[in-house]
């Protein structure tokens, strides 16, 4: 009983500080809200309430840890834009003495080497870039509905010779009816503290810590039940109603969602943009038991990285899961700007 008193107190004060959350380039180890997972990236972004047993999500959303994932090992990795690589190392175990799903895993970010120069743009070697999660956490069954669980982490990030520490938090709660096939998550992601900083800045708080890249999601899933498909919506950035950037160039809209008809750019609100901002949405084909195809929509990515010219299909992911009884391999892509797209590999297996 002690425990769960301890574990209300904790989640209270873990809202408290998402409080203080804020989007954009204002907030210090913006890696944290990267996406590892190849099936995370090709549902949008976001899969925080999956009905299905994945370590690389249970990475990200600790309550999704249970004792079906004892003794998996996941490898993901990620090959981004300039070359830059990122991924996540994972490994779950579960003690059967304490009814707790326990696991680990490393998150990394390498964003290459850069060339030195001064203001007279003479050059004086080169210097690297990287940053580096250490996480470690636990997922608990309260009933045959409900789940928690709760992860730590300390963050070292390297700027050339500038280096900076933190430790943070994610909590999560999920409720998942397999008779219904519906699942329903609660996720506070990264409320922490930054035990060094760079040097102070424009963003930071009043102590002189930047600003984590706090967030609070909801995320709901729901399988049908006769045909083979799971519907996923999250919605994210919680703690901030609107998150919208503006544009001089936005009187054209490249969302598939669009609900502001007004000609006045004085007088409209972007109500619906404001919304549709916050939210993800997805879904999940599952073609026999082995195979599975995901599909994503980021509104989000789509209005913040739009062009006025052309659009493609900036803003969607797609990928596929090849799951057996030894191993599960996932692959996904992800469009960010015109041309070119990301690519993710995940491997995870039982050891």
């Amino acid at each position: 009983m002690k425990f769960k008193k301890y574990f209300i107190l904790f989640i209270f004060s873990c809202a408290v500080l998402s409080s203080y959350a804020q989007t954009g380039a204002n907030t210090t180890f913006e890696f944290l809200r990267m996406p590892v997972s190849a099936k995370a990236i090709a549902l949008g972004g976001y899969a925080i309430a999956p009905q299905n047993n994945d370590i690389s999500l249970a990475a990200f959303t600790p309550s999704l840890l249970n004792e079906n994932l004892n003794r998996n090992f996941a490898l993901n990795h990620a090959i981004l834009f300039g070359g830059i690589q990122h991924g996540q190392v994972s490994y779950a175990r579960f003690s059967k003495k304490n009814d707790i799903t326990f696991a680990g895993n490393i998150q990394y970010i390498n964003y290459g080497n850069f060339t030195r120069t001064d203001d007279a743009g003479a050059t004086h070697g080169h210097f690297g870039a990287e940053e580096t999660a250490i996480q470690f956490g636990f997922g608990k069954k309260l009933n045959p509905l409900f789940s928690y669980g709760a992860n730590a982490k300390l963050i070292v990030s390297r700027f050339d010779n500038l280096l900076a520490t933190g430790i943070a938090t994610d909590i999560s709660a999920t409720y998942n009816d397999t008779a219904k096939k519906i699942a329903l998550t609660f996720l506070i992601k990264n409320a922490g503290l930054q035990l060094k900083n760079y040097q102070y800045n424009n963003y930071t708080d009043n102590f002189g810590n930047e600003i984590f890249p706090t967030d609070a999601l909801i995320g709901f899933s729901k399988r049908l039940a006769h045909i083979p498909f799971a519907l996923h919506v999250t919605a994210h950035h919680l703690t901030k109603w609107n998150i919208r950037y503006f544009n001089a160039a936005d009187n054209i809209s490249a969302s598939i969602i669009n609900a502001d008809t007004s000609n006045s750019t004085k007088t409209k609100k972007y109500i619906a943009d404001k919304i549709f901002r916050h939210l993800n949405f997805a879904g999940e084909f599952f073609l026999g038991k082995s195979l599975s195809v995901q599909i994503g929509y980021n509104n989000l990515r789509r209005q913040e990285l739009k062009t006025t010219s052309r659009n493609g299909l900036i803003g969607f992911s797609g990928g596929f899961q090849i799951k057996t009884k030894k191993f599960t391999v996932g692959y996904a892509r992800a469009w960010y700007y015109l041309p070119s797209a990301s690519n993710t590999l995940s491997l995870s297996f039982i050891i």
